[in-house]
């Protein structure tokens, strides 16, 4: 029986190689960060848009029709938020199946990955809307159900084509800020290094595929202040994994800022060339690779070679099949979008808040101490270079005045926290001040202390306004003369009670400062995200341009209110500073797109 068995088992690998071909090619096409943009419709500007998955529909059809089975459509997540669309399916129809699902059916994706911000949306992780059955593979290897200590989701993905296997191994960012509390208790996300080290070797062993990609919900920056290739839970480890675990021929990653699209090619620790795709948010661009394969006639095994591209989607016609099967959906949330909910009164100026106390910051001020009850509001300067005119308010209006999918959160911090915090972003707005006339917003400076300046004459902040906070509720002070850090002076809360630095506080703070965006967190308040999960107060449908509206449904006219809370000082420094730099120097942001001067 053994010696049978010994002469099958190289008859069955003689087969099996007899089956494989000798060279082929396999397409991959995916998306990344869709953000439900699915109908070619912009709902803001209302005008149409190729910038959507019915026109990636249409090229998956394209390339469908040239390679046949030779194929994989996958998408790397981070679908489920972010848009006017996945918003009312979200929170308004709750009943419904949310379009994202229906959509991707129809398109027929081979797998999807799930990205972190999905994991704010509870019908990602326990569906009861949809059947899951019915839709692709949700696959993720490094959201880890903690009852269990296995993945949430597949973890990986296989499909055989004529012979060749292919596997897909999608990981995501381990940042679980954003997921709702009571799903924080049943899952955590994986450091995507450790993660990778132990399934690239489970599919090695169990499956021994002939392509293994790398789909990893995050993008390339894993090098950024004190983060590095070694940092536990690097929120963009997706990397750091391709060079450190042996095995990737091609990753895919997204989350890149608007324009920041590319391919590169990473060496691995054993040598090994791996081609990289990025993504940019937005359904603007789709990722497109061929994968060569020639058959090593002595070894069965295939060398390989890849050859990636960007598809820009606007050059696509959209599937019209997508928006018909999809009409009673668009039309409610069209509906719903340009309602009439309220009236706003006054302009409102966003530039005002780059300098000082403003009325835009006053009013989501008001609206997140009014639905949450908090302490101390933290708001900050979004609107800045944009203007809301008075008048009628919708959905859509709210959109352009709180242009950002923010979800309101409520943190214990105690006073001193609250101080740090402020400390932290006034470091990054105001200069220290020695004289009335001296500058007092902080510029981009080159190495040599010298202030950069575009083209045009105007110079570069030194950092994005949008990270500008200040706070409400309290009564304090912001000194312009003293340096970094000793600046912020709180005297009592506006209701008249005593503020202790050492007495615990309720916060009120939007999703991208609670994320560390502007670092408020990791520097300003020097939290690891273990510690922030502690101080972090559970909440469901925190949506904060849903309770714009409902404010506005409720006021029915609402005016701009300016709120004593802070000032600067010297006030008389301040005001002829304010001043001058509102007339003269119309400063700009750009990203870190501001060149380096010498």
């Amino acid at each position: 029986m053994k010696y049978i068995r010994h002469i099958l088992i190289p008859f069955i690998i003689l087969l099996y190689s007899c089956d494989r071909p000798s060279s082929a090619d396999i397409t991959i096409l995916y998306t990344s960060d869709v953000y439900g943009f699915i109908f070619p419709y912009d709902l803001l500007t209302d005008s149409t848009s190729n910038n959507c998955l019915a026109s990636f529909a249409t090229l998956v059809d394209e390339q469908r029709a040239i390679n046949g089975d030779y194929m994989l459509v996958l998408d790397n997540g981070n679908k489920c938020v972010g848009s006017a669309v996945n918003t009312y399916f979200n929170f308004i129809d709750t009943i419904s199946e949310p379009i994202y699902f229906k959509a991707e059916r129809m398109i027929g994706y081979d797998a999807t990955g799930v990205g972190v911000r999905d994991l704010e949306v509870k019908e990602t992780i326990n569906p009861t809307r949809h059947d899951e059955k019915t839709c692709p593979p949700r696959v993720c290897a490094n959201i880890i159900n903690k009852h269990t200590g296995k993945p949430h989701f597949a973890p990986y993905f296989i499909k055989e084509i004529n012979g060749i296997k292919v596997a897909v191994l999608p990981m995501t960012s381990p940042n679980i800020v954003g997921i709702p509390q009571e799903e924080r208790e049943n899952i955590y996300i994986e450091d995507m290094v450790e993660c990778a080290q132990k399934w690239v070797k489970i599919i090695r062993e169990k499956e021994n595929p002939d392509v293994l990609i790398g789909m990893f919900c995050c993008n390339s920056n894993y090098k950024k202040d004190n983060i590095n290739i070694d940092s536990n839970k690097n929120p963009n480890g997706g990397i750091p994994a391709a060079i450190k675990v042996a095995g990737f021929d091609l990753v895919l990653l997204g989350d890149a800022e608007e324009d920041e699209d590319n391919i590169c090619t990473i060496n691995n620790y054993n040598g090994d060339n791996i081609t990289v795709i990025q993504l940019a948010q937005g359904c603007n661009t789709a990722g497109q690779a061929r994968i060569h394969l020639d058959k090593d006639p002595k070894t069965n095994r295939y060398t390989k070679r890849v050859f990636a591209t960007i598809v820009e989607l606007d050059s696509y016609e959209p599937k019209a099949e997508i928006s018909e099967n999809c009409k009673a959906e668009f039309d409610s949330v069209y509906k719903w979008f340009n309602k009439p909910i309220g009236y706003l009164v006054d302009d409102l100026y966003g530039d005002k808040s780059m300098y000082g106390p403003d009325y835009y910051r006053n009013l989501i001020h008001n609206i997140q101490l009014y639905y949450t009850k908090a302490d101390v509001s933290m708001s900050s300067a979004l609107l800045a270079g944009d203007t809301i005119k008075a008048g009628p308010m919708s959905m859509k209006r709210i959109y352009c005045l709180y242009p950002y999918e923010n979800q309101l959160y409520t943190v214990k911090m105690t006073g001193q926290d609250i101080i740090n915090f402020l400390e932290w972003g006034f470091s990054n707005q105001y200069e220290t001040m020695t004289h009335e006339n001296a500058p007092m917003l902080k510029l981009k400076r080159d190495t040599k202390g010298h202030i950069i300046y575009r083209e045009d004459g105007r110079p570069y902040l030194n950092a994005n306004p949008n990270i500008y906070t200040c706070a409400a509720g309290i009564s304090y002070t912001v000194d312009l003369t003293k340096p970094e850090f000793q600046r912020v002076r709180i005297d009592s809360f506006c209701d008249g009670r005593r503020f202790c630095p050492k007495q615990t506080y309720v916060v009120a703070l939007n999703s991208y400062q609670i994320g560390d965006g502007g670092y408020y967190i990791s520097k300003g308040l020097k939290w690891d995200n273990a510690t922030l999960e502690q101080h972090t107060i559970p909440t469901q449908n925190n949506n904060i341009r849903l309770y714009i509206g409902k404010y506005f449904q409720m006021k029915k006219k609402v005016g701009l209110e300016f709120r004593r809370d802070w000032m600067p000082s010297p006030e008389k420094w301040f005001r002829t500073a304010r001043h001058r730099e509102e007339k003269e120097l119309h400063p700009v942001w750009n990203g870190n797109n501001a060149p380096e001067q010498d």
